[in-house]
């Protein structure tokens, strides 16, 4: 399955408003630019094709391009923003993903506020490389918002799993056992297989797997080691069961990915 993704281009502006009660905007389109937008402070109402959207203090909303849109504060309870508008590539998963006239994440200002907060002040100091540090910052809300909302983040224990899949990561090339992970995620190894089945979609030793596969492959390509150096930094004892795997895996055996470099 395709992983959503993103480059941003270009941030065409970005904007920080103090409080008005007066704020409002009609029939407002970007033909190619996203807006993207955290609710300092107060309330705000849009309406888009009909429907009725509100955003309160800590929520972050984006906006796709060529959406026509208008929204009014709640003059009672007027809204402070800071407002990126910017220029965007998705591939085909993230663009399915983003296919919608409003993205709202209620509350996911609240540990996004000091970046959107340090975007602005870049932007409007301007000092040397400013349009580098702000994708850098919108590329960084972006991935933590889109990483709130992928479905394993639901899985219960989330925090525990996570843990023993980054252990993974750090030490793929060694040998580690189910009993290992499950002492690290601290639960039972029959709850902890589940559980990571139901994260991440496969067992913890088809992710070892996976990840030693990948990283040989990234090896060969490099062209800076042979089939047997490959198979030996990525964790694989036996040359003979590597070959066989990573063809399995990859259909093409190694000797042929290292003749593509």
């Amino acid at each position: 399955m395709e992983h959503s993704d993103f480059l941003i281009h270009e941030i065409s502006r970005i904007i920080k408003r103090p409080k008005s009660a007066a704020w409002h905007i009609e029939n407002l389109r970007y033909e190619k630019d996203w807006v993207l937008a955290i609710a300092l402070d107060g309330e705000v109402i849009y309406h888009i094709n009909g429907r009725k959207y509100t955003a309160e203090k800590n929520d972050v909303v984006l906006f796709p391009p060529n959406i026509i849109k208008s929204g009014l504060t709640n003059p009672e309870n007027p809204w402070s923003f800071v407002s990126i508008i910017f220029r965007m590539e998705t591939n085909p998963a993230a663009r399915a993903y983003f296919d919608r006239p409003v993205l709202i994440w209620k509350n996911g200002g609240l540990s996004l506020r000091r970046q959107f907060l340090d975007a602005a002040k870049a932007w409007t100091g301007k000092n040397p490389l400013y349009q580098t540090r702000c994708r850098i910052l919108t590329t960084e809300i972006l991935y933590q918002l889109l990483l709130s909302d992928m479905p394993y983040q639901k899985v219960p224990h989330i925090q525990k799993l996570e843990k023993a899949r980054n252990f993974i990561q750090e030490n793929f090339r060694r040998e580690i056992s189910v009993e290992d992970l499950a002492e690290t995620a601290d639960m039972s190894v029959s709850y902890f297989r589940r559980l990571f089945h139901e994260a991440y979609g496969c067992s913890p030793m088809q992710y070892i797997t996976k990840l030693r596969i990948e990283n040989a492959k990234d090896l060969l390509l490099s062209g800076e080691v042979n089939v047997t150096e490959a198979a030996s930094l990525s964790g694989f004892e036996d040359i003979y069961y590597f070959s066989t795997l990573f063809k399995k895996k990859t259909g093409v055996a190694p000797t042929q990915m290292l003749r593509k470099t």
